[in-house]
């Protein structure tokens, strides 16, 4: 997966509000982080 600075924004910001709504284990978070950056960047890519 290609990560630039704008997808580590919106991976970091996706991380802040997944925390922010529901507390849950970090690692866990970041794996919808990570998923919803995936769906962002394909998104873009089309």
């Amino acid at each position: 997966m290609n990560i630039n600075d704008s997808g580590l924004i919106i991976l970091f910001t996706a991380y802040i509000a997944i925390a922010d709504v529901l507390p849950m284990p970090i690692s866990v978070s970041m794996m919808l982080a990570a998923s919803i950056l995936a769906v962002v960047e394909a998104g873009l890519n089309d």
